[in-house]
């Protein structure tokens, strides 16, 4: 698997707005304007605030909590080692797990792919 993206390689998403999720059989997608798009495998969480919404494994079941984020932008992304952070409006943010510090998820930038 690719290693986890960097916050650099990640900050074309800021001012992206989220204007899709799709759920599939053992994945989740979600596509931003201007082609951007991120097919998650492995675990992701969502929260608002210091709440936890959700927490899921696109292979094993989908985040229903994901379809709240339509029409909100990503403000900031982050990325620590373990896992890359993007926050929405409102406090809502989606965390996307590494495994062993694979990514389990494809980011596209709308022309290339950044695994």
């Amino acid at each position: 698997m690719p290693p986890l993206p960097t916050r650099d390689g990640c900050t074309f998403l800021i001012g992206k707005e989220l204007t899709e999720v799709t759920f599939g059989k053992s994945h989740t997608e979600l596509r931003f304007d201007g082609g951007a798009r991120i097919n998650i495998r492995g675990d992701v969480e969502h929260r608002v605030q210091t709440d936890m919404l959700g927490r899921a494994v696109p292979e094993k079941a989908p985040l229903p909590s994901l379809l709240h984020l339509v029409g909100m932008t990503v403000r900031q992304v982050g990325a620590d080692g373990e896992s890359l952070l993007l926050a929405f409006d409102d406090g809502h943010e989606v965390r996307l797990f590494a495994d062993g510090g694979d990514a389990r998820f494809e980011i596209v930038s709308g022309n290339r792919s950044r695994e």
